[in-house]
């Protein structure tokens, strides 16, 4: 049976293995968070890393997408001039496995390169 469960990764990559409960390969797994902004931001940048494979959507657009077999690290992919609106935003992470390591990890950024840290995390669709 499938079910979301809450995971926190400490330094920012999240473990797939860790997070089911076993070695999972040839598996996808998704990620998904809510964030909240007081005010519209136009021009961000998403950055992902992924072991293997990693597509971002946000707010049910796909703005980033890798399609090959690597090790993840932090800002291996990039996308510019992303959107969040103000309220809650949609984000929604999946990482397809093939064999052996299974991580991904993403982060929003000013288009300076600055973290952005202008949005509150919830893990409720209703933002709070």
């Amino acid at each position: 049976e499938l079910a979301w469960k809450m995971f926190e990764a400490q330094d920012g990559m999240v473990d797939f293995h860790a997070a089911s409960g076993r070695q999972a390969d040839f598996c996808a797994g998704y990620l998904v968070a809510y964030l909240v902004c007081e005010k519209d931001f136009k021009d961000l940048k998403l950055k992902m890393g992924s072991d293997d494979q990693g597509k971002v959507w946000v707010n049910g657009k796909e703005v980033l997408k890798f399609e090959g077999d690597r090790g993840a690290a932090p800002d291996q992919d990039n996308a510019d001039n992303v959107a969040l609106h103000k309220g809650v935003n949609t984000i929604v992470f999946k990482v397809v496995n093939g064999a052996g390591g299974f991580n991904g990890i993403l982060r929003f950024t000013h288009p300076d390169g600055a973290p952005f840290m202008d949005a509150r995390l919830s893990m409720n669709p209703d933002g709070k």
